[in-house]
């Protein structure tokens, strides 16, 4: 490494001085890569806290429509229980007249 005018080798001194920049330097780009890393954790746990919340909406809305299968599934075979006796009956007055 030369001095800074360029003519000289650096001296004991000037390369101390830019280790000690460097040094700083390095710190400091650490300590900003540390933050980087914490808000970037936060944000995906934040991301995932949102999706799980929407997955457990959806969750919760396809136990609405399966008991609502259920239920008009019951209903429907109810229905058809009625109209085929409906029918039975309305055959035999028929059959009688």
């Amino acid at each position: 490494m030369s001095s800074k005018n360029g003519d000289r080798p650096a001296t004991r001194a000037e390369l101390d001085g830019a280790v000690e920049r460097l040094s700083v330097a390095i710190i400091k780009t650490n300590g900003r890569i540390d933050t980087l890393e914490r808000n970037l954790g936060a944000q995906i746990e934040a991301g995932n806290a949102r999706i799980l919340s929407v997955l457990d909406g959806i969750a919760g809305k396809q136990k609405d429509h399966d008991r609502t299968v259920v239920v008009f599934d019951r209903i429907l075979k109810d229905h058809r229980e009625r109209l085929d006796g409906h029918e039975k009956r309305l055959k035999s007055v028929e059959s009688r007249e």
